[in-house]
């Protein structure tokens, strides 16, 4: 079987790949390779009695996860931004306010950059794919 990489245990732009092996035919088929955006939380567990197998109390997935794991792996879901303005969009316009993470909590995001035409952005580099 492949070895895992180092997208799978590092975070690159806040995302790496999902480190849990896939079985094809009981052979190993490779790594599930969806985006991830962490690892999976650690959790108390409980042992069926009748079957032996573990099961975590949260209910997320429980199999072997070497490093990352994708949402559907029990990952962290995907971190969202969001970025306010004082109104909703229309005629009159919305004034930008700020850009804050999912928490709520301020984050600087980007430099402001006054435009040679009067105009001013707000610029950050591109997601590299």
């Amino acid at each position: 079987m492949a070895k895992t990489s180092e997208h799978h245990h590092k975070l690159t732009n806040g995302v790496g790949k999902c480190s849990v092996p896939m079985w094809v035919g009981g052979l190993p088929g490779g790594f599930c390779d969806q985006p991830a955006f962490g690892k999976r939380p650690p959790c108390d567990e409980w042992r069926d009695a009748y079957t032996g197998e573990r099961h975590r109390l949260d209910g997320k997935f429980n199999g072997y996860t070497p490093g990352l794991a994708c949402p559907a792996h029990g990952g962290p879901d995907c971190p969202e931004i969001h970025i306010v303005f004082d109104a909703p969009p229309g005629p009159e316009g919305a004034q930008f306010v700020e850009v804050e993470d999912a928490t709520g909590a301020s984050i600087r995001f980007g430099e402001w950059r006054e435009r040679p035409d009067g105009l001013w952005s707000l610029s950050f580099p591109a997601s590299q794919n």
